[in-house]
């Protein structure tokens, strides 16, 4: 498809030799945005419960951490609510997928590792 002039509903006409037909539609999605990432830390064991708060997230498909999927609800088009999967100590790359494409926080998390013993 083409560029569209914004997101929603823009009127598709297919001709063929038999005729054209006017009745289709394609619907345009704005890409997903991410502004802010609560909290941006937590345990390498994972678990960590949060929330992703950005744009256009309403068609959401994927989340995940550091590379790895994780459970998710879409709340509204600005907030998504995420648990984190283990990870290594460091910082991770949160990345959201919708069906307008996908946007990566990068390092947005940091895995901390616990006292050792």
């Amino acid at each position: 498809m083409p560029a569209g002039t914004g997101p929603g509903p823009d009127g598709v006409s297919v001709t063929t030799a038999g005729g054209t037909h006017n009745g289709l539609s394609y619907t345009y999605v704005d890409a997903p945005t991410i502004t802010s990432l609560t909290p941006t830390a937590g345990p390498t064991s994972g678990g960590t419960a949060g929330t992703i708060t950005g744009a256009n997230l309403t068609t959401i498909q994927s989340v995940s951490f550091g590379g790895a999927p994780v459970p998710f609800d879409a709340i509204s088009d600005t907030t998504i609510s995420a648990v984190t999967p283990p990870g290594t100590a460091g910082a991770a790359d949160v990345v959201v997928t919708t069906t307008g494409g996908s946007v990566t926080a990068a390092g947005a998390f940091t895995y901390t590792a616990g006292p050792g013993i």
